[in-house]
């Protein structure tokens, strides 16, 4: 499943046509060119290290540091090594945001923690579907609507 999300953790674009064995790369071309995947004029996607810079896709330096973990053992680590060392770090801090998002979304349905017997298509289904009603649920919480 390949996923773009808000800020807030909903999901803003949600491809579930490739299987886990497709390359990353493959699929967000898929995505941008056939799947209705578009990126608003002047604004960028934050990809991880799996994807090549493009001009509207920004992944991390390679050769760096780019996991939140590798920042964080200690007052050393986390001193930054130069500018791209910086750039990874807050890269990993933003690109955070995707995984906390999927991580709600797994936490709040169970269906998609494991393997089930269905069919490939009724299981892009149930993602899909849960991920709109995961963005149902962030826009009305709180309210009695």
């Amino acid at each position: 499943m390949m996923a773009a999300c808000s800020f807030d953790h909903q999901f803003l674009f949600v491809c579930t046509r490739w299987e886990g064995s497709a390359a990353d790369m493959r699929v967000l071309r898929w995505c941008c060119e056939s799947g209705g995947f578009t990126v608003p004029e002047g604004k960028f996607y934050l990809v991880d290290s799996g994807y090549a810079n493009t001009d509207r896709f920004l992944a991390p330096y390679r050769g760096e540091r780019y996991h939140l973990s590798q920042f964080a053992v200690n007052a050393h680590a986390r001193r930054h090594r130069g500018p791209k060392d910086l750039y990874n770090h807050r890269h990993a801090q933003l690109r955070n945001v995707i995984e906390k998002a999927f991580g709600i979304l797994k936490r709040r349905f169970k269906v998609l923690r494991q393997a089930t017997p269905f069919p490939y298509k009724v299981q892009c289904r149930i993602a899909i579907a849960c991920c709109v009603i995961h963005n149902f649920i962030k826009r009305h919480q709180g309210t009695d609507r």
